[in-house]
């Protein structure tokens, strides 16, 4: 609406005192413009599909590795930004959520707050400090602000062992 308000300003403050031909021209000139609105506004919608499936990928450790505590873990993210819990759910936001040692909550129910097994955080890199020596397993889970996992589930685990 906002649009065509504007358009049809542009048009009568150009034709305003023209000859039929610079009427034409101003009428193409409008038309151009439009074409070039529409299309920007194509390209910022697809720019935002873009995005893509929420993804996680453990880098560090990997799978079977022998490692010294404390222990680096490494995230790579893809398919949403990644910030801190906000109640955002639209899918293009997000922050992730270590189980340590344990199951991952089932696909469509909260990730609890408040468990020491449960870390949740916003960054690439998590510092796993109280591991004890022994094999451990860690699932990385995606979740929107409010907790819940993605629909597409968005995880990765590894298993390694801390010397």
């Amino acid at each position: 609406m906002y649009r065509a308000m504007v358009v049809l300003s542009l048009f009568a403050l150009l034709t305003a005192g023209c000859t039929q031909e610079q009427e034409r021209q101003a009428r193409e000139a409008v038309e151009e413009a439009t074409r070039e609105a529409g299309e920007a506004a194509g390209q910022a919608t697809e720019a935002v599909g873009q995005l893509g499936e929420p993804e996680v990928q453990i880098t560090s450790p990997t799978e079977g590795e022998t490692v010294s505590a404390p222990v680096t873990l490494q995230v790579e993210v893809s398919g949403f930004d990644l910030v801190p819990a906000d109640g955002d759910t639209s899918g293009e936001t997000g922050h992730l959520h270590a189980f340590v040692d344990r199951e991952p909550t089932p696909p469509g129910e909260p990730i609890p707050t408040g468990q020491d097994d449960i870390i949740h955080f916003a960054q690439t890199s998590l510092q796993l400090e109280d591991l004890e020596p022994g094999e451990h397993r860690v699932t990385v889970v995606a979740g929107d602000g409010t907790h819940m996992p993605f629909e597409a589930a968005a995880s990765d685990d590894v298993t390694f062992t801390v010397e």
